[in-house]
């Protein structure tokens, strides 16, 4: 069965592996861009991200004050949210489906030009408190981010061999066979980040808060 459940999300991953790739593509892009933004107008792109940081500072308080099985369970449904708002918005033209990559991969790129400002090393912190459980956590956005842009994009050009709505429920067909094998990342990085993380950065001594 689990062989079965593999070669399946393997099947599906494969058919959107060019969209999986430009998700990437825009994500890690979006943190070079934005980091090296950050490291020359670092007030400005501080005005374009302080939504953002002030929205995950507000979630990290919830989840890492809770009891850890209920952070556990909220960090989950709020990731796993984001991952269908990327797939299901990509019906608008894909426009917020690459706000959402931009905006998470840049804040990566930002967070890194930041410590550096405070004479952080920016490299352990995300060795030991981004890794553990993006390693599991952004494969997740990526397939997600890639099943969006497909569905918008074959909106505005549909493939020679379908309509407009007939590719909308291939693509939501495949991010339906596709979503098992996201939830199952985002479980595993959500009980990662909730019981190891902090354990990690507090042997290292970096005591501080991490997304």
């Amino acid at each position: 069965m689990m062989e079965n459940f593999l070669s399946n999300n393997l099947k599906y991953l494969k058919l959107n592996s060019l969209w999986v790739k430009a998700s990437t593509i825009v994500f890690f892009g979006s943190a070079l861009f934005f980091g090296g933004i950050a490291s020359l107008y670092p007030q400005l792109v501080e005005n374009i991200f302080y939504g953002y940081f002030t929205e995950i500072e507000q979630i990290g308080e919830q989840v890492f004050g809770a009891d850890p099985l209920i952070g556990t369970v909220m960090l989950f449904w709020n990731n796993l949210m984001a991952s269908l708002i990327m797939i299901l918005f990509g019906i608008i033209l894909s426009l917020p489906t690459l706000f959402a990559l931009s905006i998470n991969g840049g804040a990566l790129g930002v967070l890194a030009s930041f410590m550096s400002f405070q004479g952080i090393n920016p490299i352990p912190v995300y060795i030991l408190g981004i890794l553990p459980h993006g390693i599991f956590e952004i494969p997740a956005i990526l397939i997600s981010g890639g099943l969006g842009l497909k569905i918008g994009y074959q909106l505005l050009f549909p493939p020679s061999s379908a309509n407009r709505l007939a590719a909308l429920k291939t693509n939501i067909n495949h991010g339906i066979k596709l979503l098992p094998g996201i939830v199952i990342l985002l479980a595993v990085a959500a009980v990662i980040e909730i019981f190891v993380t902090p354990q990690l950065l507090d042997l290292a001594g970096l005591n501080m808060e991490h997304n």
